[in-house]
């Protein structure tokens, strides 16, 4: 499997992304986590997986965010996290991502506390979006 680039794992009843869970998918850079029931990222769950670029994870209860959940990572992260359930982001749980895209879109979530290094590191960011939270 250390070969394998692109996984998809939409419409399934996958609940948690566990740290370590695609460690050994070390030349991954296309995942489809789309329309699950996913609503824990744990953190450093993606490590490993310094080629990953795009990730998808539209159409989930997304809840919590880890700390340094994208870690490493040079994902295409844009909308994929509006539109959940999104209660509560670690304060470092954008760190060490290298984002590609200039907007983040939170809306439409639940979230209510962020702390002061919730966008830590997300440099290239030009708007982020927070409303109906």
């Amino acid at each position: 499997l250390k070969k394998l680039m692109e996984l998809q794992l939409s419409m399934n009843k996958l609940k948690t992304i566990e740290k370590n869970m695609f460690s050994v998918l070390i030349n991954l850079k296309n995942l489809n986590l789309e329309e699950n029931l996913i609503q824990i990222i744990e953190a450093e769950c993606f490590r490993y997986n310094e080629k990953l670029e795009i990730l998808t994870l539209k159409n989930n209860k997304i809840k919590f965010i880890g700390k340094n959940a994208f870690s490493g990572t040079l994902i295409q992260i844009g909308n994929n996290l509006a539109n959940q359930n999104l209660q509560y982001l670690d304060e470092c749980a954008f760190c060490g991502i290298q984002i590609t895209e200039q907007t983040l879109d939170l809306s439409n979530n639940i979230l209510s506390d962020l702390k002061n290094k919730t966008f830590k590191g997300l440099s290239n960011l030009i708007a982020i979006k927070l409303n109906n939270n």
